[in-house]
């Protein structure tokens, strides 16, 4: 595809990455303006499929996250410090 071409397959999670989050914090910023300066008939349909782009983007990067745990995570202690990251969720 197009990315590929300036993609190294090392950093191309990296990437991804961070591509992901830079359209899901843009795809963000389309409410916040809408609310606040635009008020017009396609108001609700620009902020309905902004929120949409966002939910694509948070199902394009479990597969990353997934990805790069794997890869800097140790997978003897993989366990051991994914559990360390939940103990604020029970605490």
């Amino acid at each position: 595809s197009f990315l590929t071409k300036f993609v190294s397959k090392t950093n191309s999670s990296e990437l991804s990455a961070s591509l992901i989050y830079a359209l899901a914090s843009a795809s963000m910023a389309v409410p916040a303006y809408c609310i606040s300066f635009a008020s017009n008939e396609n108001t609700f349909r620009n902020i309905l499929i902004s929120f949409a782009v966002v939910e694509m983007c948070v199902g394009l990067f479990m597969p990353v996250a997934g990805t790069l745990r794997s890869k800097y995570v140790p997978d003897a202690l993989q366990g051991a410090i994914l559990n360390i990251f939940r103990l604020p969720l029970n605490a």
